[in-house]
């Protein structure tokens, strides 16, 4: 079974499952939010339970789609997505030409030393729509990780280089940097449960953003970063890279599997914000 057959059957697994217990999906526009309850008032005047995350991006004035549970008191919004519908079609047109390019290069499509990374829309940890331009003239640092995973030195030891990476460009005083984590979970991987997953770890978002969106989207993005899964037991088996491109989106070092250090990355910012590097 394909990486998307799956994704199709556990989803539809969940959707039946949520179904049967009386769960429904939703759009609504946003009235307020009490972030010390966890709650948000719906535009029609409905009072729902939402994550730590969610309450903290707010969405206020904003529509959004999720699955309401209306056993629970009060009742639990949970797998929530922004709902704009500009985002959403330039989110759709993005990605359908990010797909096309993927398809078209079949293994060409992996990005080397020199290859420039392609146009994505993605949806950041406080639900801004994302792309490839939105980190024009910066280094950025990109990797992947599931916030699930439970692999020790996976995706938490990874994690914790990447937030070690920020407090050494902190210090360092870099302002031409950003880091980007992009999730291969994002069915369960929403903006609000990436956003809780960084606060909780001591992130900031000054320059580091977790990425989430379109399956099909995250695989294509996969592909062309080269990262490979597997789907055993409950979870997903990966391999690992962490991939620096330069203003322009030009892939300039790469580091495979998880044994990089924040200090090596470190250097080489520097190096190419001193206009050093190669």
């Amino acid at each position: 079974m394909s990486r998307r057959q799956t994704t199709i059957f556990f989803t539809t697994a969940l959707c039946l499952l949520a179904g049967s217990l009386g769960a429904q999906s939703i759009t609504a526009t946003v009235k307020s939010v009490d972030k010390e309850a966890q709650t948000l008032t719906l535009g029609d005047g409905r009072v729902v339970r939402v994550g730590a995350g969610d309450a903290r991006i707010g969405y206020v004035g904003e529509e959004i789609r999720g699955e309401l549970e209306p056993m629970t008191e009060p009742p639990t919004l949970y797998a929530i997505w922004p709902n704009d519908s500009i985002d959403r079609q330039i989110e759709k047109s993005v990605n359908e030409s990010l797909h096309t390019e993927t398809i078209t290069q079949g293994r060409k499509a992996f990005r080397s030393l020199g290859d420039y990374l392609p146009d994505f829309a993605l949806y950041d940890q406080e639900g801004n729509l994302v792309r490839k331009s939105t980190f024009r003239g910066n280094n950025v640092v990109y990797n992947f990780i599931f916030t699930r995973c439970q692999m020790p030195n996976m995706c938490p030891a990874t994690t914790a280089r990447m937030l070690r990476l920020q407090k050494l460009v902190d210090e360092s005083q870099l302002r031409d940097v950003q880091l980007v984590t992009i999730t291969f979970d994002p069915e369960y991987d929403t903006p609000g449960v990436l956003n809780e997953y960084a606060v909780q770890r001591g992130a900031h978002f000054k320059n580091f953003s977790l990425l989430t969106g379109d399956p099909d989207a995250i695989e294509d993005m996969m592909k062309q970063f080269g990262i490979l899964t597997v789907d055993e037991d409950g979870t997903i088996n990966h391999t690992m890279a962490t991939v620096m491109v330069d203003g322009n989106g030009m892939v300039v070092y790469r580091k495979e599997g998880s044994l990089w250090t924040p200090e090596e990355f470190l250097d080489r910012l520097v190096e190419r914000e001193a206009g050093k590097g190669s």
